[in-house]
């Protein structure tokens, strides 16, 4: 029989030596492989990082335009600033009705471009709303927005600073700037207020009121406002379904804000509100029978169910940034994208 030729100690020693190289080769390959992974997962956790950031910049900058866009801003405006991870700066230019805010946001690896658009709600705010309208002479003018359903007859000078509203089935006389639209109403809720019985001695309402009270005045049939009325807080008139109110030469809430002062008649009610020679700063919201002027100023919101307007009347009024906080036509934003180029 033959026997195997012997291996020689350097034979084995050779294969050994290849066997472990290969095993370092293979070791090297794992560790380069995971070496790139580990650092493309820290490349994408700082990407991520990054980009958060700059996500949080644009929102610092939606938030610090929103705050200029709610506080009355009237003309374009540009702001910027820094944060942890970056910078934004931003440029905000109104139109009709709304706002476009665009804004550049940069961190050190990430560069962000965003718009938004903000809206104010459709066709408001109103300075008087009203389903009919016919007026004499007018001597004054309102500033603002004047929404109209049915009958719009202005005679003399033209209604309206801005512009008015007209439904498509109004006639409009006397307006210079009509916008044939269909206006929409306005929701207008008064503030929920401890009850209180109506302040009105004989039939009249003068003086302080006591602030913070719903005052509910259901009698007697007729009840005047009259001379200098003011309040030291928020308070609501509550007038009853047949309960006539007469502004009769009186100065209401005048240097006091309008939506502190309200005054709310039964909307059930044909009783109108009657105002002659009086100044009027708050929200009023009218029965059926709805509004008759001989001399009324006016600052706030005037919702009724018509308006008379006495020959050679004196009707001027306007509407108050500070019902636009409270959500008579507030903002908001509409659309809102952002790219990284």
């Amino acid at each position: 029989m033959r026997r195997a030729p012997d291996r020689s100690p350097a034979t084995d020693r050779g294969a050994a030596l290849l066997i472990a190289v290969a095993a370092l080769a293979l070791v090297a390959l794992l560790g380069a492989a995971l070496l790139a992974n580990a650092q493309a997962e820290v490349r994408r956790a700082e990407r991520l990082v990054d980009r958060t950031e700059g996500d949080q910049l644009i929102e610092i900058a939606v938030a610090e335009a929103w705050a200029e866009i709610v506080a009355g801003a009237t003309r374009e405006f540009t702001d910027s600033g820094t944060a942890t991870g970056g910078r934004w700066s931003l440029v905000a230019t109104p139109g009709d009705e709304r706002w476009t805010v665009r804004i550049d946001a940069r961190t050190d690896d990430d560069r962000i471009a965003g718009q938004i658009i903000v809206s104010r709600e459709p066709l408001s705010p109103y300075t008087l709303v009203v389903n009919d309208a016919k007026t004499g002479p007018l001597s004054g003018l309102v500033e603002g927005r004047v929404g109209i359903r049915g009958e719009a007859t202005f005679a003399g000078r033209s209604l309206g600073d801005v512009q008015e509203l007209i439904g498509p089935s109004a006639q409009c006389n006397g307006c210079s700037n009509p916008i044939e639209v269909e206006p929409t109403d306005i929701a207008i809720a008064p503030p929920e207020l401890p009850k209180a019985p109506c302040p009105a001695v004989d039939g009249a309402i003068t003086g302080k009121l006591a602030g913070g009270y719903d005052y509910i005045c259901a009698s007697p049939r007729s009840i005047v406002i009259t001379g200098e009325v003011a309040a030291d807080g928020q308070v609501t008139l509550s007038f009853g379904a047949d309960v006539e109110l007469v502004l009769e030469g009186a100065v209401v809430n005048v240097g006091g804000s309008p939506a502190d002062f309200f005054i709310r008649t039964d909307s059930r009610s044909d009783a109108a509100v009657t105002a002659r020679k009086s100044e009027f700063h708050g929200i009023l919201t009218g029965s059926d029978g709805g509004l008759r002027t001989d001399g009324l100023r006016w600052e706030g919101t005037i919702a009724v169910g018509t308006l008379r307007s006495a020959d050679g009347s004196e009707l001027t009024g306007r509407w108050s940034d500070d019902l636009v906080a409270l959500g008579f036509g507030g903002w908001r934003i509409t659309e809102w994208r952002t790219t990284r180029p």
